[in-house]
């Protein structure tokens, strides 16, 4: 998390340092959550708590309505043990475990 010198005000930047195989993760890291979209909800009383809470759920539950990597979003609807697969390989080479 990247804190604006106008946070809470502005909504803090949202991305992954390390490679992470999702359609809502960009190639950057970029992680699309709708509150931070054009019509999103965020607002100064959302804590960074909730942010945090927001990414996770994105991650444990995609959506296929707003990707940022298309061919990703095809294997996942498609194909989900390869998509499956993919993703636990690039965890064990890049991830750390929640806690």
């Amino acid at each position: 998390l990247k804190l604006p010198s106008y946070y809470p005000h502005k909504a803090p930047e949202v991305r992954f340092t390390t490679p992470i195989y999702h359609p809502n993760v960009s190639e950057e890291g970029k992680v699309c959550i709708e509150m931070f979209g054009p019509s999103g909800s965020y607002k100064p009383t959302i804590t960074l708590v909730d942010i945090v809470k927001a990414v996770v759920d994105r991650i444990d539950k995609p959506n296929s309505d707003h990707v940022l990597n298309q061919d990703i979003a095809t294997e996942y609807l498609s194909n989900r043990a390869v998509f499956d697969q993919k993703a636990s390989e690039m965890v064990k080479k890049h991830g750390l475990p929640r806690h």
